[in-house]
Formats: C-alpha cells, structure tokens, sequence
C-alpha cells in the first residue's frame, strides 16, 4: 500500500510539471488574448480544410471519384499532423526551454514529451471536431466503424508519439538532425499514405507499401470511415511491432543523451 501512494504522489508530481510545461508552451506560442489556446485545435483544422477544399477544386481523387475527397483529406492530411508537427516541434523542445532545467523537478523528459502531448491533442482534437463538421454538413457519412477508426488512430498516435521523442531527443544534442528532419519529414510525408490508397497501386508494390507502417494506420482509418465502399489492406501485427520498436530506440536514444545536456 506504502508503495502505491509513493508511486501515486510521484505520478501526480509529474503531471503537474508536464501540464505546467504545455501550459506554458501555449502561452507562449498562442499568447493569453484572442483565441489562445484554441488555435492548439483551430490551426490543424484550418489546414486539413484548406487541403480539402484544394482537392475539391482541383478534383486531386486520382481518378477514383468512390472514394470521397473530404474523407480522403481528412483521413490522410490530419492523420499524418501529429508525427509531422510533433517532431517539428520536439526539435526545438530542449534548446529553446534549456533554462527550465535549472528546476530540480524539470527533465529533459518533460521538455520532449510535453510538447508531444500538445500536438497530439491538438491533432486528435482537430480529427474528431473536422469528423462532426464534415458528416453534419454532408461532406462525408460518419463512420462506419469506430473500432477501426480508434485503432488506426491509435497506432498511428504511437508512431507519432515514438518519432517525436526520437527527433526530439537526437535534435537536443546533435544539430545535423534539424537539417535532416526537414527533408527526411517531406519524403515521409508523400510515403505515408496521405494522398493514396494502397488499393489504388499496383498490385506488385502494394506489399512493399505495408512496410510504411503510417499506411497500415490510415487504411485502418479510412476503412472505418467507409466500410466496404474501399478494399483495405493493413497489418496490425506489424504496425504495433514497428512502434514498439520505434518506442525502444527512442529511450536508448533519450538514455543516451540526457547527460549530454546542461543547462547555459
């Protein structure tokens, strides 16, 4: 019993320093007027709609007009913000708060993962708020299956979580990966499965494409959203593996680093 309430009191500790961090990331970042902390959500929605509209206009379905624009968008651009902005931002975490460390109860640890927490609840936050708009309006029908949507949701915020914190612990010591994030998040980018379905490719590259564990995690999505009006192709199993993976290199890496970082 002594022990849960140490474990508990440590918990709640924590939190409060984790909360008191993105607390502050908003302030800073959004200010205290206006919309403040509502552009955490407004922000990535704004963009999921502007891709919207963009597809609309442009008719960017690849020929393939079953599947609607709206979800397509939806589905692929907001799915892929929390990897993309969360290591965005987790690269600048440590340098940008290094005086925060000065705090006996501040840690590398917190810098990183309270700025990960931030992007994903505003990504989810986004998601969810864009899901209601869009099947309101008539855009899209709501999903078919949340299970599916929950899961690939999911996976895909493991992936998102365990990327960030890599880039972000790496990004704290070693400058050059600030250069190479830029590109390296781009060519992911048109590889996650944003813009496509894995039906729609060849059927000889549809195997190699599962290898990209973010496709496995919107076609898990999207096939939620639409039910049997699209052919999914995913593999659970293999998404959950990569993470964990992905999630183990990513503390050996923090390990590794940590006292590599002092405070100026």
């Amino acid at each position: 019993m002594r022990e849960l309430v140490i474990l508990y009191r440590a918990f709640k500790v924590q939190w409060r320093v984790l909360y008191a961090l993105m607390m502050r990331e908003i302030i800073t970042r959004y200010g205290r007027e206006n919309l403040g902390f509502l552009w955490l959500f407004l922000e990535p929605a704004i963009f999921t709609l502007a891709v919207t509209i963009l597809w609309s206009i442009v008719k960017a379905g690849h020929g393939h007009a079953d599947f609607p624009i709206a979800a397509l968008a939806l589905t692929g651009y907001t799915a892929s913000l929390a990897w993309r902005y969360g290591a965005g931002r987790t690269l600048a975490a440590v340098q940008s708060n290094i005086a925060l460390l000065y705090h006996s109860r501040v840690t590398v640890f917190d810098l990183i993962v309270s700025r990960i927490m931030l992007e994903v609840v505003g990504a989810t936050g986004s998601f969810v708020v864009l899901t209601l708009i869009f099947s309101s309006v008539g855009l899209i029908d709501f999903p078919h299956d949340l299970s599916f949507v929950a899961l690939g949701w999911y996976l895909q915020i493991w992936f998102s979580a365990g990327l960030s914190f890599l880039v972000g612990a790496l990004g704290a010591v070693y400058e050059v990966v600030d250069r190479i994030w830029h590109v390296t998040s781009y060519i992911l980018f048109i590889l996650s499965g944003a813009f496509f379905l894995v039906e729609w490719l060849p059927p000889a590259y549809r195997e190699y494409a599962l290898l990209m564990p973010t496709i496995n995690n919107i076609e898990l999505i999207r096939y939620g959203f639409v039910g049997d009006a699209m052919i999914p192709h995913y593999d659970i199993p293999y998404s959950a593996m990569f993470n964990l993976y992905l999630s183990f290199f990513a503390l050996v890496s923090y390990l590794w680093v940590r006292n590599k970082i002092e405070p100026e």
